[in-house]
């Protein structure tokens, strides 16, 4: 009789007349990532799982841990806010041996913030419990805004680990190519040439219009001093020739002293060649360390904003005084 006399006067009078109401404030949430979400699409056409819970997980391994509960203890005093209670629940009570230290609390805390993931659809409800709706609904609130800081810092990192090797590639072969444009720039006027492939092409083609123009003045010249010698235009033929000749002489004096310094400028030319391509490459590999960043980060994705609820949703009476009642008549009946 004692097995079933003492076990329900207790339940009865601890859930009939000594637990304190519980107020519940709960938020659903869906954590998203492009990247995994869209193979588990295709998992999904083809029968097998549904949507990736791996940012679920994440939010919830954060929210459960020390750093989220010293945060939340910081704003609001764990201890303080948690001691209204009864003497069983409350925060340093018989359920926690009336400890309040940083471990006790943490504990404490995590057996108030519940947090339940669906495997299926990744969809995730986040329970808080508290003495009154208030601060239910503020802690809630609170824990669904730092989940939001949190990603958003998992994706910053994601964007350094992507994104900062790359961009520092690229922003070292700028100014690598910038260099190598002033070295060309500085070629150019130490020699006073463009390019050596082109002044020696425009030299070379000037010095052979003139060596043609040479040819037929000196056959104009020829043929007047054998049938005419004594007119005077031979004279001015002459000078022309001696002219042509001279300038045809320095274009190809000019042609040859650029083989000496071309060396030199195809050097820097080829070094500004392979610093373009390199350029490219790496612009190209920072858009797509940009695309691969963004598709690993996670978005949570409020799906119902905290309650704020304005009755108790605990503790649940009469559930754990018939659960004491048929423990302890399965109890008799086996000791029986």
């Amino acid at each position: 009789m004692t097995v079933v006399a003492v076990p329900n006067f207790i339940a009865l009078a601890y859930w009939g007349l000594i637990a304190s109401p519980v107020y519940q404030s709960d938020a659903i949430v869906i954590v998203t990532n492009p990247n995994k979400d869209s193979d588990s699409l295709t998992s999904l056409l083809a029968g097998n799982a549904g949507a990736s819970t791996s940012g679920a997980w994440i939010l919830k391994n954060r929210l459960l841990s020390w750093d989220e509960f010293k945060s939340i203890d910081q704003k609001y005093h764990i201890a303080e806010t948690y001691k209204h209670g009864d003497f069983v629940a409350r925060a340093g009570g018989l359920s926690s041996f009336w400890r309040t230290d940083d471990i006790a609390l943490w504990h404490y805390y995590q057996s108030m913030v519940g947090i339940t993931i669906d495997e299926q659809t990744g969809i995730t409800q986040v329970n808080v419990k508290g003495w009154n709706s208030k601060d239910a609904y503020e802690i809630s609130k609170t824990l669904i805004q730092d989940g939001i800081t949190h990603l958003n810092h998992l994706n910053e990192d994601e964007d350094n680990d992507f994104i900062s090797s790359a961009t520092q590639e690229s922003d070292r072969l700028q100014k690598q190519l910038a260099e190598d444009e002033h070295a060309i720039s500085q070629w150019r006027s130490q020699h006073g040439y463009l390019s050596p492939v082109s002044d020696y092409t425009s030299l070379a083609d000037q010095a052979v219009q003139l060596t043609t123009k040479h040819i037929e003045l000196n056959s104009q010249y020829q043929s007047i001093v054998r049938n005419a010698p004594g007119n005077p235009s031979a004279s001015s033929l002459k000078t022309q020739m001696n002219v042509i000749e001279n300038a045809s002489t320095d274009a190809r004096t000019a042609s040859q002293a650029i083989f000496p310094v071309a060396i030199e400028y195809e050097t820097l030319d080829l070094k500004r060649e392979t610093d373009s391509k390199l350029m490219v490459a790496a612009e190209t590999a920072l858009q797509e360390a940009r695309i691969k960043s963004a598709q690993n980060h996670y978005y949570l994705k409020t799906v119902s904003h905290p309650s704020e609820p304005h009755a108790p949703s605990g503790p649940q009476r009469l559930k754990w005084i018939l659960l004491v009642l048929v423990i302890s008549l399965i109890l008799r009946a086996l000791l029986a």
